[in-house]
């Protein structure tokens, strides 16, 4: 028993080495590349965190324009205390205090913009109740409608800026986020090309192996149509394919890397290649005209 205790204990341990952890490869495309930045990548969640901020801040600006109403209400609130007065003759009363306070006090309140104007409707009920003996005297005060009216005369109107500045500053922020958006996804384009060049492939190659050769092809088949007489009056249109073949060899030396570097012929060197056939083409065309 203790035998097979042992084995198992020995085969559990040796079990991840004899069975390797399987490496699990995924492949994107480039729509899932963006779409993956857009969703994931830091900036593009800081993007939509600074836009959630602008868009809340916008609905607080025109949630502030609204009517606003409040209830405050006191519940009932019970008073059982001793209170001392000051008589005349400068000695104290002592007196026993024994009351319950109820009330509410409902109010509207409304911004005018344009005018910087305090528009504040409030309407109010108390209830007054103390001990008297043995019962309980109750007494009331009531605001049935209080309208008060506040209007600045030298004073800054902020209310009438807001409404001018705070859809400014949301668009503004909507255009920050679609920049900000469009840099992410230009990024993304530029490494998921990068990691493509990185994996250039022998079939890679060998597909702009092909088409280089099919070119040549092409350059020689129309050089052998050209009459010999008409070279050098195309001899522009011959300095572009020696350029363009020129630099087919160039890609040929490198390998064809053209997914991981450009290659470009320097000004000076197209200007030489120029003279040069030029010239050729020149002393071939003297040639054929004393012949």
């Amino acid at each position: 028993m203790k035998l097979k205790k042992q084995i198992l204990v020995i085969l559990s341990a040796l079990f991840p080495l004899i069975m390797p952890a399987q490496v699990v490869k995924k492949s994107y495309t480039l729509d899932e590349v963006i779409q993956l930045a857009l969703e994931r990548s830091p900036d593009a969640m800081m993007a939509k965190h600074r836009l959630r901020g602008s868009y809340w801040r916008y609905k607080s600006h025109k949630a502030s324009t609204l009517p606003y109403i409040s209830l405050d209400a006191t519940l009932p609130s019970y008073d059982r205390s001793v209170k001392y007065n000051i008589r005349d003759d400068g000695t104290y009363a002592f007196q026993d205090v024994n009351n319950i306070t109820t009330g509410g006090d409902l109010s509207i309140r409304q911004y005018i913009g344009p005018t910087g104007t305090s528009i504040f409707l409030r309407s109010s009920l108390n209830r007054y109740a103390y001990l008297q003996d043995t019962s309980w005297v109750s007494s009331y005060f009531s605001n049935p409608i209080q309208l008060q009216v506040v209007q600045p005369i030298f004073k800054f109107n902020k209310f009438k800026w807001d409404r001018k500045i705070e859809p400014l500053h949301y668009n503004e922020a909507i255009q920050s986020y679609l920049q900000q958006r469009e840099g992410v996804i230009i990024k993304a384009i530029n490494v998921f090309f990068d990691l493509l060049a990185a994996q250039t492939t022998e079939s890679i190659r060998q597909l702009f192996a092909f088409q280089a050769k099919r070119i040549g092809e092409y350059y020689q088949r129309a050089l052998d149509y050209l009459p010999p007489s008409d070279r050098y009056a195309q001899y522009s249109l011959l300095i572009r394919l020696d350029l363009a073949m020129t630099l087919l060899a160039e890609l040929a030396e490198e390998g064809y890397r053209l997914l991981e570097q450009q290659t470009r012929l320097t000004p000076l060197r197209k200007l030489w290649l120029a003279w040069c056939l030029k010239r050729r083409e020149q002393q071939r065309y003297r040639h054929l005209a004393k012949a």
